[in-house]
């Protein structure tokens, strides 16, 4: 349960009555405060300061018949009323919410351990890299290391990178990869596995076109 404060009201101070939107039955009032005159009208534990509630079904309007006499009020008083609601609701703002009242949200590019006790975590976090806007790699378990690379290829005016193991690489089209130590700087980053050729062979697409053919291996 959680308390509302309605804001929209109308208080006909002769009638005794106050009308405000919705259903509410008498159960859920909990109190009404004239705060101009710093006087308590209802208060649903007070049998000096009760009334009843009426629903109108056809304006989905709520009144409530004040017991306290409210005659000597003015019809311009601000009323503070209290009401309890059947379930708990988040409302945002208008600097939260786009045209339509959708949250206005933004994508993280990438999940870090707050307290950086030991900064990245596949394990604990999964995450999503950008590379140029594009989704670079997923992270689900820690990585291991591909033994056993005889050569790692790339041919002149081409993008793509053949790498060439001694052993089966076990790898398949789509898996994530991370590539260090090359002597092309736009041939190491993170990429997915775009053609597996052979179990000993498979190719992956550079961030950029490379200038020379040659094994871009080092030690």
């Amino acid at each position: 349960m959680a308390k509302k404060l309605v804001y929209n009201y109308t208080f006909d101070a002769s009638a005794k009555t106050i009308k405000f939107g919705g259903l509410f039955k008498l159960r859920t009032i909990q109190m009404v405060t004239n705060v101009t005159d710093n006087i308590i009208i209802y208060n649903f534990a007070d049998s000096t300061k009760g009334g009843t509630a009426s629903y109108d079904a056809d304006n989905d309007e709520t009144t409530i018949t004040l017991t306290y006499d409210t005659t000597s009020m003015s019809d311009s008083d601000e009323l503070q009323i209290f009401v309890d609601i059947t379930e708990d609701r988040i409302e945002f703002g208008e600097t939260f919410t786009d045209p339509v009242s959708k949250l206005r949200v933004s994508n993280p590019e990438n999940l870090i351990d707050t307290d950086f006790e030991y900064g990245l975590q596949p394990t604990k976090w999964e995450t999503v890299e950008l590379v140029n806007n594009i989704p670079s790699a997923y992270t689900r378990a820690p990585g291991v290391s591909i033994r056993g690379i005889a050569a790692v290829n790339c041919t002149s005016n081409s993008e793509s990178i053949v790498v060439t193991c001694s052993d089966e690489h076990e790898l398949s089209v789509g898996d994530p990869i991370e590539v260090r130590g090359l002597t092309s700087r736009t041939a190491n980053g993170k990429y997915l596995i775009t053609q597996i050729p052979s179990p000993l062979i498979f190719n992956y697409k550079a961030n950029s076109v490379q200038t020379i053919t040659a094994d871009l291996k080092t030690a």
